[in-house]
C-alpha cells in the first residue's frame, strides 16, 4: 500500500506528522538528515496540497520512515488520527488485518492489547 493512500499529501497532515516526529529518536534514526532538511524546507514554502508525482515520490520514503518510527515507539493511536483512508484502502486494510489474525493462535489473539493491535495493523499497512 502506498504511503500517500494512508496520509493525504496535505499540508496540515504533514505538519502534524512532523510535529509528532520531532522529538522521537526512532524517527530520526529512520529518516536521513537530508530528508529531514527537505521536509523542513517543504514546510517553509506556501502550499496546501502536493500534487506533483515527482515530489510525492521523493518524500514517500521519508514519510514512511517517520510512520515506522512512530509505530515502533508506541504512538500508533496518534498516527490513526492522521490517516484518512478511502473505501479501497479500507478494503485492503481489512484483508491485511484478516491475514495477520489468521496467523495468530487463539490465545495470542486474546492476549493482544488494543495498542498492540493498532501497531500490528499499521505495520501491515506500511508493508
Amino acid at each position: 500500500m502506498d504511503v500517500w493512500e494512508l496520509i493525504p499529501p496535505k499540508r496540515e497532515h504533514i505538519e502534524k506528522l512532523m510535529q509528532m516526529a520531532k522529538d522521537n529518536e526512532n524517527c530520526r534514526r529512520n529518516v536521513s538528515i537530508r530528508d529531514w532538511k527537505y521536509l523542513e524546507a517543504l514546510l517553509q514554502v506556501s502550499w496546501d496540497e502536493i500534487r506533483s508525482p515527482a515530489v510525492l515520490e521523493r518524500f514517500a520514503p521519508a514519510i514512511k520512515g517517520i510512520l515506522k518510527g512512530l509505530v515502533e515507539k508506541g504512538l500508533a493511536g496518534n498516527v490513526w488520527n492522521l490517516i484518512s483512508p478511502d473505501r479501497e484502502s479500507i478494503k485492503k486494510l481489512v484483508k491485511q488485518a484478516g491475514r495477520c489474525f489468521r496467523s495468530l493462535k487463539p490465545w495470542e489473539r486474546r492476549s493482544l492489547s488494543l495498542n498492540e493491535l493498532d501497531r500490528a495493523l499499521l505495520r501491515a499497512l506500511m508493508e
